[in-house]
């Protein structure tokens, strides 16, 4: 899997964190929680094996 992000060009210079989250219907009610945070800033799709790849960032850094 192969994930990226490009930062904003008008945005000022910060370090930012990010976090990648699986999700699997078949998991439901089992996966980790998000942050309060956390901010979806794409994801793949659901895959041909169930799984959906979702990146966040976590404003707060944490």
């Amino acid at each position: 899997m192969r994930l990226w992000t490009a930062a904003h060009a008008a945005g000022p210079d910060r370090e930012r964190t990010f976090h990648v989250y699986p999700y699997h219907a078949g998991l439901l009610g089992q996966q980790q929680e998000l942050p309060g945070d956390a901010v979806l800033r794409g994801d793949t799709g659901i895959q041909s094996d169930g799984w959906r790849w979702c990146l966040y960032e976590l404003v707060d850094g944490r």
